[in-house]
Parts: C-alpha cells; sequence; structure tokens
C-alpha cells in the first residue's frame, strides 16, 4: 500500500455496533510508503482487531483449508525456476514502490494469474472511496474485463489486495520457532508491538475493511510481501489466519502455487457472495426509479440480494439495493442496511445484513422483531421475512490448533453467521432532525418503543445508541437494530457472549467500569439519556461549543487500557454526580425546554448511582430490579421528564447543525 489519505472525520457510531470502544474520528494523512504518520482511524482499527490474527498456519495446511479444488485436479503450473522471484530487485535502501511493478511483471510473465490482472495502484486513491476517505493500495488485483484506464483503484472489483513493505520496516508479526512447544506458544508475542508492525497491521485491517464493505463477500484474501518473504492471510467475519513467512526468493514455487490456486478456485472460494448477482438492466432501471432519494453519493453498482423467506419455495425473495444507508466500519463486526425495492410485493422496505454470533441464548434478530410485530408494539420496525443465510465464519475453527501463537481475543473464538432481515421502515438518520423539539419527541418516540417492548414483550433491547433510532419518513422515532436484544428472563443466566453489549459512547457508567455487571433496564435507560445529551450538544447552539471536542474526548470517548481490556466511565461519572465537563451552568440557546430536560435527567441518574452505590455496599451483589423505592425501578420517572419538556413552547427550526470540527482534532483541554 502506498497511502490512505484524509482518513475519515468524525462520525456517528455505525449501525450495528459491537462491544468494542468507538472507532477513530480523527483524521491524518500518510506521509509516503515508507515514514508513516498513523492516521487515528488506522490506529483504532488495529486495536480493535488485536489478537484477533490467528497464526502462523503452515502454508500447505492454508492451502489444503482455503484454496482446495475439491473432486477436481489443480491444472498443471507454469514451469518456472525453484527461485524464480529472486529477479526482485535488492537493495540496501529499497523502497516499498521499488517493488510493485517487478512483482506485476514476474507473475504476468510466467502467466501465474489467468484470467486476472495486476494493476499498480500505489499513485491513484479510489475515486468512488466515500468523501474523505481517499484509499490508494500498492497493488490491486481485478478481473481481465475491468477497465482500469481512467480509474485504476477499484476496490469494488479487487479480489486480492496486496501490502507490500521494505524488509527494513518493522514486520507486523512475529513467528515462533517451528519447534516451539504449546508453553512457549502461548507467551509468544506474534503480533508485533512496535509502532511500525502495529502501523502495519492497521494498515492491512483497513484495506481488508474496505474491500469487504465495498463488496458483497464472506471472507477476503490478502498477500503480505517485504522484498525478502511473504505471508497469505484470510480474513473474515471473526478474524484473521496468518500463514508462517517463507522466503519466496528460495522457495519461489509456494509463491506461485498461491497464485495458480487463486486463480483457479470458484468465485465462492475466493469470498464472493453467493446469495447476491448483478442487477439486470431492467432491475437497474427500477433501482433508478424506485430508489433514486437514496442514490449513493459515488458510484455503486446495483445489486439483487436474496432474503430468507419460509413462504417461498425456493426459501428466498430477492430486493434490489443499490445505495445503502449504513456501510460497515469494522472487519470482525459488520452490520450494512439498505433501501431495497421488493421484487414481490413491489414495494420499498429497508434490508439489514449481519454477522451475529452463534453462542448459547442467542435470538436471532429476525424472532425478536417477528415477535414485537405480533404483539402490536409501538414505533419499531415491523417484520416481513429474514433468517441466517446459511453462510458462517470459520477464523474460530483455527484457535485452538497447536501452531497458534500468542494470545487470542475472545471475540475470534467466536462462530458469526450472516443474518438478513426485511423490514417495512426506511428511515433517515436521527441527526437529520428539523427542530430540537422533533429530536427530543423522536427520542421519546423510541422510549416508548423500548417501554412496549419491555413491559408486553419482556424484551430489554440493550444498544440504545444514536445509530440506532432513526427518524421514519413521516418524522416520527424508530427504535432499530435488535440484534442485540434478550429476554429478561434470560439475562441473569449470564452473559451470551464475551465482553459488554451495546455502544461505548453511549453505554451506563456500570458497564463500563464493570464488564462483567448484567446488562439491565437501568443500562438502557442511562443510555437514552447519553443519546439525548450526546446529539443536542453536537447539533445544537449551546454556550459550550467552544469545549465541545473535549467535552465528547473526556465523557463519552473515556476509555483507558487494563491487562484484560478496556474499562471507562470516569467522565460520565463526573457529569452525572457533579456536572463535571458540562458544568452547571450548560445553556442550550433560547432553549429552555431542552435545558430543563438535561438538568432534570441528569439528577435522576445521579439519584439512581447514589442509591445504586449505597444499596450494593449494605447488600453486596443484591440485584435492584425488583426493590421498590429505587429511582429508576421501571420506565415511569424518566418517561415524566420527557413529557413535561415536550409540553413546553420549543424554538421554531432550530436544525441540526454540527458544531465538532472536522479534520485534525485540536481538542482543548478542561
Amino acid at each position: 500500500m502506498a497511502a490512505i489519505e484524509n482518513l475519515g472525520s468524525y462520525e456517528n457510531p455505525s449501525l450495528g455496533s459491537g462491544s468494542s470502544p468507538f472507532k477513530g474520528k480523527e483524521s491524518d494523512t500518510f506521509a509516503d510508503s515508507t515514514t508513516i504518520r498513523l492516521a487515528q482511524e488506522v490506529k483504532a482499527m488495529e486495536k480493535e482487531v488485536r489478537h484477533e490474527w490467528i497464526g502462523p498456519m503452515q502454508v500447505k495446511d492454508f492451502f489444503k483449508e482455503f484454496l482446495d479444488i475439491p473432486g477436481l485436479t489443480l491444472p498443471d503450473m507454469p514451469t518456472i525456476p525453484k527461485h524464480y522471484f529472486n529477479a526482485m530487485p535488492k537493495r540496501k535502501d529499497m523502497k516499498e514502490s521499488d517493488m510493485y511493478d517487478p512483482v506485476i511483471e514476474l507473475i504476468k510473465k510466467q502467466g501465474l494469474l489467468p484470467d486476472f490482472q495486476m494493476v499498480n495502484t500505489a499513485n491513484t486513491p479510489d475515486a468512488n472511496s466515500i468523501t474523505g476517505k481517499k484509499i490508494k493500495q500498492a497493488m490491486t488485483t481485478y478481473e481481465d474485463g475491468v477497465d482500469t484506464s481512467t480509474n485504476p483503484t477499484q476496490l469494488d472489483k479487487d479480489n486480492l489486495p496486496w501490502e507490500l513493505k521494505p524488509s527494513s520496516a518493522a514486520e507486523p508479526f512475529c513467528d515462533p520457532p517451528e519447534d516451539s512447544t504449546p508453553e512457549n506458544l502461548a507467551d509468544h508475542i506474534f503480533e508485533t508491538d512496535n509502532q511500525a508492525g502495529i502501523s502495519t497491521r492497521g494498515q492491512i485491517a483497513t484495506y481488508l475493511t474496505e474491500v469487504a464493505a465495498r463488496q458483497h463477500r464472506t471472507h477476503t484474501f490478502l498477500v503480505f510481501m517485504t522484498d525478502t518473504n511473504v505471508r497469505f492471510l484470510r480474513a473474515d467475519r471473526t478474524g484473521i489466519v496468518v500463514t508462517r513467512s517463507f522466503n519466496y526468493r528460495t522457495h519461489s514455487l509456494l509463491l506461485a502455487e498461491f497464485l495458480w490456486r487463486f486463480s483457479h478456485i470458484s468465485d465462492v472460494a475466493r469470498g464472493l457472495d453467493p446469495t447476491v448477482r448483478p442487477a439486470g438492466v431492467e432491475e437497474e432501471e427500477l433501482a433508478r426509479e424506485k430508489l433514486s432519494q437514496w442514490a449513493p453519493e459515488k458510484f455503486h453498482a446495483v445489486v439483487i440480494i436474496q432474503v430468507p423467506d419460509i413462504t417461498e419455495k425456493r426459501g428466498f425473495r430477492e430486493v434490489i439495493a443499490w445505495g445503502s444507508m449504513s456501510d460497515a466500519k469494522s472487519l470482525t463486526r459488520a452490520t450494512r442496511g439498505w433501501p431495497v425495492y421488493d421484487l414481490k410485493a413491489k414495494t420499498l422496505a429497508f434490508l439489514k445484513d449481519s454477522w451475529g454470533s452463534d453462542v448459547l441464548h442467542l435470538e436471532q434478530e429476525s424472532s425478536i422483531l417477528k415477535e414485537l410485530t405480533a404483539a402490536n408494539v409501538r414505533n419499531v420496525p415491523k417484520y416481513i421475512c429474514g433468517d441466517d443465510s446459511g453462510q458462517t465464519t470459520r477464523m474460530q475453527e483455527f484457535v485452538t490448533k497447536a501452531w497458534k501463537a500468542g494470545p487470542t481475543a475472545e471475540s475470534a473464538k467466536i462462530k458469526r453467521f450472516q443474518h438478513r432481515l426485511l423490514t417495512d421502515v426506511i428511515g433517515h438518520r436521527i441527526s437529520t432532525f428539523q427542530s430540537s423539539q422533533q429530536l427530543t419527541q423522536a427520542i421519546y418516540d423510541a422510549y416508548l418503543a423500548h417501554t412496549n417492548a419491555f413491559s408486553i414483550c419482556g424484551i430489554l433491547h440493550r444498544d440504545i445508541s444514536v445509530g440506532n433510532i432513526l427518524l421514519s419518513l413521516g418524522g416520527t422515532g424508530i427504535l432499530n437494530d435488535w440484534d442485540m436484544a434478550r429476554k429478561v428472563k434470560d439475562i441473569r443466566t449470564g452473559p451470551r457472549q464475551p465482553g459488554r453489549t451495546g455502544t461505548w459512547l453511549f453505554m451506563s457508567i456500570k458497564l463500563l467500569k464493570d464488564p462483567t455487571d448484567l446488562h439491565e433496564l437501568q443500562d438502557d435507560l442511562e443510555s437514552f439519556c447519553y443519546v439525548v445529551i450526546y446529539l443536542a450538544l453536537r447539533y445544537l447552539p449551546h454556550n459550550k461549543v467552544s469545549v465541545l471536542p473535549a467535552i465528547m474526548a473526556n465523557v463519552f470517548e473515556h476509555h483507558y487500557n487494563v491487562p484484560n481490556g478496556v474499562l471507562g466511565g470516569n467522565g460520565k461519572d463526573s457529569m452525572v454526580l457533579t456536572r463535571g465537563y458540562i458544568g452547571k451552568d450548560l445553556n442550550y440557546t433560547n432553549n429552555e425546554p431542552l435545558t430543563s430536560w438535561v438538568d432534570a435527567a441528569l439528577r435522576l441518574f445521579r439519584d439512581w448511582y447514589l442509591y445504586f452505590d449505597g444499596a450494593n455496599i449494605a447488600d453486596g451483589p443484591l440485584r435492584l430490579v425488583a426493590l421498590k423505592d429505587q429511582p429508576l425501578r421501571d420506565h415511569e420517572a424518566f418517561g415524566q421528564i420527557f413529557q413535561a419538556a415536550l409540553a413546553k413552547t420549543w424554538p421554531k427550526n432550530d436544525k441540526a447543525k454540527d458544531h465538532l470540527p472536522k479534520g485534525p482534532s485540536n481538542k482543548r483541554t478542561l
């Protein structure tokens, strides 16, 4: 890779959040291919997939597991000298850019990638990357028919990303000796902890994430090469398998065999999703007619996606998808959503595609939403159809292998399955509100949905966040994304998966400080409070705009590393108990209803935490849900604060305006 330019500015949390801390927000520029100033997004990406790199797998085992051709004979590979790739340049001052064209020429000369073309894309950002995120890969692999004359970098068509580094740069991985014992492997540092290694892993993870987001894939291969050695990688939504490094100058046949195998396996084996196909001419016309208001900013192919439907003989119905409303910003926690045209019902609908955890007590989101729909729960998307697609991850199969070195994240041990859900609501982001009153009413609408789901169905949402509350096309609030939801009666059986549940910026103080605690009603209510405060601080005028970046950093993003993970909550604790960071004088401009709402809500949660801490000191691990004298025993008290505020006279036409600075952050400290 040559560079990543202007990595995305501060964004809202993505649809379908996971249990890791917030994603990166600050932009930076990679100076060149050898002197890299780490972008915040790349650093965050490396941190997110830390200990999800599974290796070092033997190359022959990698071929057998992922590049085999069952029942068929691999065609004879062109005969090349054992040291064929020793023709690569050799210099002490080797630069990454010195390697691109020689690699491409050597592969092309012997036809080692038939039906594919390799292109030097190091100096050309992808013109179709989202605004502010121009990615330039070192080398990109396309099918022969792809026209690269005007746009060399097209990540939506990339079949095999390449990352190259000179040997003078630190390796991102450190292989243990071949004869290592299991005890030695457990203590071995496989993911190098120097800054250059961290940077390279962040780059690799960024490319894999971008390719997976721009395409419909179950997995992606990548080649990591220095001027002497090479590794092969395969990433899916659980983690990344990494092979043992080998010297391709002296073992050129192994590199050639990988390329030959890759070019001869099926599209499905290369990672393309078999349940998605390109749209035909008439289907493209339908997309432009029915989905024009959600047309993508940049070019995006129109596709036909299969959604599981037990009422259909084929077991699925087809929908037309064009521009997405939410792309996956994570490699391993990947949720995407599209406004679609349902070819069966001839109506607009919304399609959510996610990769859920296959763990005990986990209910499918489609099952949850089907139950909510049957119970007429208000302000939730109505279930149309959906189920698991039948596609699952494989990385978790290899975490217990004898060759696995270094620590392993709990998330890398979990099998994930692809789940698709079709609903009737196509919404807009809550941050597009047209007035502060509409914002507060919409969040209260979502609060009522939460109240109904809890009281009628005994279901707790468990991921209240900015990304999961939508504005319907009519302007009302919709509580979306029930993939983390759980029956209250099942919660006391313990966590259904390792780590926290929720979106970091909006999680309760209790869960940020202790991820082993149970996620209960009060945690969701507290998240509603933070959603209102976050959106109001960021998008409405107030007397703290000058220190807004510091408030965001200290209250919502605060976290610190501990040996077993990440903790946080100190900033929110300070805000709730003493009005830390926001001050007792926080005032929304000409907006007494909102200012009063914030004051009343923070008093309620201050009283809750004073009560909660006192009860825990007195009674140990006593659960407090059933106690009648607690401030938050149910939805009523907090709901009354919404009702009182909404009954007042609000300012008109104070629509959302983002007050958070874009680009590189210049945070002020308080």
